[in-house]
């Protein structure tokens, strides 16, 4: 018997040394950084973080990260910043999209162990010969229905001297095998959007919101304030929805964007804005500081945005929160508070709406 456990303990040492042994990009735990650009969870278990140098899935709630980057193309001038996923959305453990700077449209129906380029397929859709076309922001609803925000370099000049830009939106009935285009005009050329379900959805801009209630084909702008400059927005359902701005406005809305009442926050560039339920939700805002440093915060409210509570707080960083509850979720803070392509990253965890945060790594 005590040869036995013996044996068991061994095999079990062994194991953790063949473990220990893996080469180091197995798993994220071992890296120095994490790329992030969109971060989202299906479940209490499963995620995805994508950004410039690739994709990467967690199946145990973020405690190990795996690269699935196998076949994704990327040109040979680009080792520092590989393959530039711009976004990464899966509707569930197996079906799920990426687009990258490189004007790429990559599909999986295996968790990302392979892809399929559906590239050529959403050119056709954009046919212009001359334009330079890039993708940047992915949304699906089920595995037929989805929508992808891009824009065109036509040559042109404008009269600030840059390439003319035009932004336009695809839509897919068929998992990506083929695309619709709508063009949207007087629109910065990195709008945002959110769908509910395949017909009614929110396409924002700093100074504009528009809503279609026919998959996108046709749009109806929202007036939400003459002086706002909004940079996030979330809808919950059909009729109750949040957005912020950068002068320290919140925004809600109880009847589908038709009509906003305005609440001042405090001095702060609010950034991102998400609900879990009409009571949950979170905001994450910069403090432009005295000494001219700046701070990004996470509140917290469990009464619809009547009181908000500091969850998190630290100088000079970038906070992408994710919640898949009222209660789980995580935060990824990054170094740079510009951009997402920094070399060091933490990650934590919470299991009471972020009153309390775990570290991962």
């Amino acid at each position: 018997m005590i040869k036995g456990v013996l044996s068991q303990v061994i095999i079990f040492l062994l194991l953790v040394l063949f473990i220990a042994l893996l080469p180091s990009e197995r798993f994220a735990t071992t890296y120095g950084h994490l790329p992030c650009k969109t971060m989202r969870f299906i479940d209490s278990r499963t995620g995805w973080i994508a950004g410039d140098d690739g994709l990467y899935r967690t199946q145990n709630a973020g405690l190990t990260w795996v690269p699935l980057n196998e076949g994704f193309p990327t040109p040979a001038d680009t080792q520092y910043q590989p393959y530039r996923l711009n976004d990464a959305f899966f509707i569930n453990a197996h079906v799920g999209w990426v687009v990258s700077a490189y004007g790429k449209i990559l599909k999986t129906t295996n968790g990302g162990l392979s892809w399929i380029d559906q590239t050529s397929n959403a050119l056709k859709a954009v046919s212009n010969g001359r334009a330079e076309s890039k993708f940047y922001r992915l949304r699906f609803v089920n595995d037929r229905v989805g929508w992808i925000l891009g824009y065109t370099y036509d040559g042109m000049k404008s009269q600030k001297g840059s390439p003319y830009e035009s932004t336009f939106l695809l839509r897919t009935p068929d998992g990506g095998v083929s695309w619709d285009r709508t063009d949207i005009k007087h629109l910065s050329a990195f709008p945002n959007i959110q769908f509910l379900d395949e017909l009614n959805g929110w396409l924002f801009e700093p100074k504009m919101i528009l809503k279609t209630y026919d998959g996108g084909y046709s749009w109806v702008p929202q007036i939400i304030s003459n002086n706002s400059s909004i940079n996030d927005l979330i809808f919950i359902d059909s009729k109750n929805g949040w957005a912020v701005d950068e002068h320290g406005k919140v925004f809600h809305t109880n009847d589908g964007g038709s009509s906003w009442l305005r609440k001042h926050f405090g001095n702060y560039l609010l950034k991102r804005v998400y609900f879990s339920d009409l009571k949950n939700g979170w905001i994450v805002g910069l403090l432009k500081k005295k000494s001219g440093s700046f701070e990004s915060i996470l509140f917290g409210t469990k009464d619809g945005g009547k009181s908000w509570k500091v969850q998190y707080r630290e100088l000079y960083k970038t906070l992408i929160p994710f919640f898949i509850n009222s209660q789980e979720g995580w935060l990824l803070v990054n170094d740079n508070l510009v951009s997402h392509e920094a070399n060091e990253y933490k990650l934590f965890y919470t299991s009471d709406g972020g009153d309390n945060w775990n570290p991962l790594f």
